[in-house]
């Protein structure tokens, strides 16, 4: 678990991996932000199952605008 906090943009970012995840799931909650961060956004990233380049790329030959 990575936690990152960004005062400019009033952001905490909590980033998990995958055992992260399965630890929630058995019950290991979530660590609570200190409380001088109340007014802040609290962002929660979970690290994919799936190939990230492959469907990245996937994604921009599905979007990309053709040539005149």
């Amino acid at each position: 678990m990575d936690i990152r906090i960004n005062d400019a943009e009033k952001i905490i970012e909590i980033w998990l991996t995958r055992a992260d995840q399965e630890n929630l799931v058995t019950g290991t909650p979530l660590p609570v932000p200190d409380p001088r961060y109340g007014k802040y956004t609290v962002a929660v990233f979970q690290s994919g199952q799936r190939d990230l380049f492959g469907m990245t790329r996937d994604l921009l030959l599905q979007n990309r605008i053709p040539k005149p």
